[in-house]
């Protein structure tokens, strides 16, 4: 094990009863790693080291090895998540797999507070970033390989009969910096009262916190402990705000019986990869519900959410860390079996009840909600930013629309007993709506067996509009073939497929035309929304949003590298923090560092991005080459840049990219420094240009807005930046110029290319933007250029006329500069 100061590098900084503590703490676990390394091989080793390392824990988290636990882990968090990730591998080598699981999940909260205290502490050295990040995505890689069981069950519908049911949520909306802070929760009652209604359950939805100097959940446990202290519930179901009850037919009798529940079971929540999620929670009246309350609010495990103090619990309530199995093996008694949580506890695969959207689960590692599913949870995306309450919305209208239709085509044909035929086309179109519920014919609720047929899409309005029962039918097959095609993570990224598909947006071009009957009408709308356009959008729309794409895949993509628990802390603490938004450079070289690490012939956005450009990925030489096809380049470069070389001028390059243009200008010029933001683009240029033999070429790294090396002061004839500003905002547009400036000799030249808003296809593309994006190019005019030229000490010699059929021509603004 590493030294003291490699994991706790501020312990001068704290009272020294700390700093001795954890020397000798520190010391007395190096010395227990050697003696257990030496131990290696003598009979009973593996359940000899656990049950050494566990004791050391117990006396740590009981407060027995010189101080408080909390204070213990406030001082120096990363030591104890290691110390718990050391005990798991422990476990796992002694055959204990579900304890090493447990043993990681229990301390996963205090690796994220590590973590969250590297990255947020200011002046944290990077050695000590880079480090805690290593440790963290370790830790995270461990607790996916250790993963439980996920899938759920086929649910048993019909269970009677009902239990006492008492259904509570807390929606505070006061609690400044909260994930729910000015929000409203209509669409949450709703929804749940709704559910709780069918069945005959209490609900009552709460807006103030129990304890008002806690915050928000905290609360729920309150909440919980003052219901079942009434005795009115044989169970109390808690539901978050940003939870939604999206299959009615599954009734809490019906749960319990599906995922057997036993009398002896008094907690039910859902497992996830790094513990429990106690968004939605079952518990059961009763002394024993009661007294785990009540000794969970008594916790001193409060780092992060309320789920960490019922996690904590859970696990002192199980024997987690082992007095009593270690007790056994000492007594020379059978310890060959595994943990398991004590009997009074159910933990269930998340499938069962706390269901998250999609970009929540592949960040987490964990289970996305489908159509059909009994609860979705959004967690990690929270409803005061507008994509999220968004798609918590057109969800919660698609379970009223579901129902909806059900009680219209009860009134209109669905009238059979069970085994009639019309009874069969009710199964079918139960089935649609929710494919994974397997149905029992004797078990469908009268609701369902008249109400669930499909609607018979010629049964429409005689003035030539859709009905409102046809218009929820579009909705709905929007929802659900936007649900299969695109990735539910893009809802909860701000994609605008739900605004179009919105009732109030069918309007226009997404009307219902004369005679067209509601089948084709329906059949439209599905080929318009699937082909993500608008008939205002319709021209021009081909053009390629290829950097978009590929800048949306590799944040995805970054993101689900990052410590999920990480990732909702920051989430968090954002909301509370006063800050400015990131710079465009630091932007831009995250962008473009990933983009060139993932890079490939292969790579599904390479390939996609050269199908658009007539090219075949395979052939491709350079990074970019997927950007255009190769004569509208070679066009420009032949017309623009080629032409003012020379083999005595010094040329510089600034955003090099992988060495497209490079490649091109090396040979015909004297020296070529290339400049870039991005390490890993100069990576690739560098090993593209040496294997072409251009020995005349440099690599020089910019940091953000610092000045160019002075060595390049006044040095080169010409400097080109080709499809390098397209990508930067206008003021760190300026301020590269000036840097150009700078390092041109008086009277050189400078080529460069702007996004050209008044250009066919640069307004066609900017229409269809959103908001700017670095991928997605910040457009601008010509007298715009022309005035950041001029104020940056250029004289324009020479600007671009739209073309069309040539990609840049047609969409950028090209111009020659002189330095004056």
């Amino acid at each position: 094990m590493s030294s003291l100061s490699s994991f706790c590098p501020h312990l001068d900084e704290i009272p020294e009863i700390f700093t001795t503590f954890w020397q000798r703490l520190h010391s007395s676990v190096v010395q227990l790693e050697h003696d257990i390394s030496m131990d290696a091989g003598e009979p009973d080793h593996e359940t000899r080291a656990l049950c050494v390392q566990l004791a050391l824990l117990r006396s740590i988290i009981q407060g027995q090895a010189g101080i408080p636990f909390p204070q213990a882990v406030n001082s120096c968090p990363t030591l104890m998540a290691i110390y718990f990730q050391w005990s798991s591998g422990l476990a796992l080598d002694a055959t204990q797999p579900l304890r090493s699981r447990a043993l990681l999940q229990l301390g996963a909260p205090l690796q994220l507070m590590a973590l969250s205290r590297a990255l947020m502490r200011p002046g944290e050295s990077k050695e000590f970033k880079d480090r805690q990040r290593a440790v963290s995505t370790k830790f995270s890689e461990k607790l996916q390989k250790l993963r439980g069981n996920t899938d759920g069950l086929p649910w048993k519908l019909g269970t009677d009969p009902q239990p006492r049911v008492v259904v509570r949520s807390l929606c505070d909306a006061t609690f400044q910096g909260g994930n729910l802070e000015n929000a409203s929760f209509n669409v949450t009652e709703r929804n749940h009262r709704s559910y709780a209604e069918k069945w005959g359950y209490d609900y009552e939805m709460l807006f103030q916190r129990p304890v008002a100097d806690e915050e928000p959940q905290f609360g729920k446990l309150q909440v919980a402990l003052e219901v079942l202290s009434k005795d009115i519930a044989d169970w109390f179901l808690w539901l978050d705000c940003d939870a939604l009850v999206t299959n009615r037919s599954i009734s809490i009798a019906d749960f319990l019986q599906t995922y057997l529940v036993t009398e002896d079971a008094h907690f039910v929540v859902a497992e996830e990869t790094s513990g429990i999620n106690s968004g939605v929670f079952l518990l059961r009246g009763g002394e024993v519900g009661l007294r785990f309350l009540r000794d969970a609010m008594s916790s001193d495990w409060r780092f992060v959410w309320d789920q960490t103090m019922l996690l904590h619990q859970m696990a002192m309530d199980s024997d987690l860390l082992g007095q009593d199995m270690c007790s056994k093996w000492r007594k020379g008694e059978d310890v060959s079996h595994d943990f398991h949580w004590a009997q009074h506890f159910r933990v269930v695969p998340q499938h069962a009840l706390n269901l998250y959207g999609e970009g929540s689960a592949l960040q987490w590692g964990a289970s996305a909600w489908q159509r059909g599913d009994f609860i979705l949870h959004l967690a990690g995306c929270p409803l005061v930013e507008p994509p999220c309450r968004q798609t918590f919305e057109e969800v919660a209208q698609w379970v009223e629309d579901v129902h909806a239709v059900h009680a219209e085509n009860a009134q209109q044909q669905c009238g059979a007993p069970v085994g009639d035929p019309t009874h069969q086309t009710a199964m079918v179109g139960l089935q649609f709506l929710f494919p994974d519920v397997l149905l029992d014919a004797g078990a469908v609720t009268a609701e369902e067996e008249l109400g669930s047929c499909l609607l018979d899409p010629q049964a429409a309005d005689p003035r030539g509009g859709a009905s409102p029962a046809e218009m929820r039918r579009a909705r709905m097959q929007i929802f659900e073939s936007r649900d299969h095609e695109v990735n539910f993570r893009h809802q909860l990224k701000g994609s605008n497929w739900g605004r179009r598909a919105s009732a109030t947006a069918m309007d226009s071009g997404y009307a219902r035309l004369p005679g067209e009957d509601a089948e084709a009408h329906c059949a439209r709308l599905l080929q318009l929304l699937q082909g993500g356009s608008t008939p205002e959008e319709d021209e021009g729309s081909n053009e390629a949003e290829g950097l978009e794409v590929a800048e949306a895949m590799l944040a995805q993509k970054s993101t689900e590298k990052q410590s999920p628990m990480v990732l909702e802390l920051l989430k968090n603490l954002q909301q509370c923090a006063v800050y400015t938004d990131t710079p465009n450079s630091e932007t831009n070289r995250k962008l473009w560092n990933a983009y060139a690490q993932s890079w490939a012939t292969d790579a599904d956005f390479v390939e996609r991005m050269s199908r658009h450009v007539q090219r075949e990925a395979k052939e491709l030489s350079f990074v970019g080459d997927e950007w255009s096809d190769a004569a509208s380049l070679t066009e420009v470069l032949q017309d623009w840049l080629l032409p003012h070389l020379a083999p005595h001028l010094a040329v510089a390059e600034v955003g090099s990219g992988g060495g497209r243009v490079g490649a091109l200008v090396a040979p015909k010029v004297q020296r070529l420094p290339c400049f870039d933001i991005s390490e890993e683009m100069l990576k690739m240029a560098r090993r593209s240009l040496e294997e072409l033999g251009h020995g005349n070429v440099e690599y020089q790294l910019l940091q953000a807005d610092a000045p160019y090396p002075a060595q390049y002061q006044g040095t080169f004839d010409l400097v080109y930046s080709f499809d390098v500003f397209v990508h930067m905002d206008l003021h760190e547009m300026r301020h590269t110029l000036h840097g150009v400036r700078e390092v041109l000799k008086p009277g050189g030249l400078f080529f460069v290319s702007f996004a050209n808003l008044l250009a066919p296809d640069g307004w066609r593309r900017f229409a269809r933007q959103k908001h700017y994006s670095v991928g997605g190019f910040y457009f601008i005019s010509p007298d715009i250029a022309k005035c950041l030229l001029q104020h940056a000490g250029f004289s324009v010699l020479k600007c671009s006329k739209p073309q069309k059929g040539n990609t840049y021509l047609n969409r950028d603004l090209l111009v020659l500069a002189r330095r004056d």
